[in-house]
């Protein structure tokens, strides 16, 4: 049997103003963190999605090079 939970939060996507705002952030901080290969995105048309694990991964690699 598998967890409804872990279902849900598989599809789950955040928008770039959602992400932006949880990380305080400007937009333009997360198109560069996209550029440079630190966090995926996935549009649908105009808009921009970052799925959560991607976000948490992100993060990881950001303080790590914060702390060097």
């Amino acid at each position: 049997m598998t967890d409804k939970k872990n279902q849900t939060n598989q599809f789950t996507y955040l928008t770039q103003e959602q992400v932006s705002e949880l990380l305080s952030v400007h937009p333009t901080t997360l198109i560069n963190w996209h550029k440079s290969g630190l966090l995926p995105k996935y549009q649908l048309g105009r808009r921009v999605y970052y799925k959560p694990n991607d976000i948490e991964n992100a993060m990881t690699k950001v303080q790590y090079l914060s702390a060097r």
